[in-house]
């Protein structure tokens, strides 16, 4: 007489990829918040940056002795070890 079989246990090779499908997505989903969040905090950088220069011109106006002149104006400036 032979012992009688035990049901097989473990996962399924069908079910092992649907939950490696199911992590990919997670993955995928976590690495495209993460992108979006470093390309959010680079252009909040620049843009604080960018308010600081201009606070500063408008010191340095408020501050010169002259009226500045009327009209555009355009340069370069260094700040924080940016240009």
């Amino acid at each position: 007489m032979s012992a009688p079989r035990r049901p097989a246990r473990g996962f399924t090779l069908l079910e092992v990829l649907v939950a490696l499908a199911i992590v990919v997505l997670g993955m995928a989903a976590v690495l495209g918040t993460l992108t979006s969040s470093a390309d959010t905090v680079a252009y909040l950088r620049d843009k604080t940056f960018a308010n600081w220069v201009a606070l500063n011109q408008i010191a340095t106006v408020r501050l010169s002795v002259q009226a500045p002149q009327t009209g555009k104006s355009d340069g370069d400036v260094d700040f924080a070890g940016r240009k």
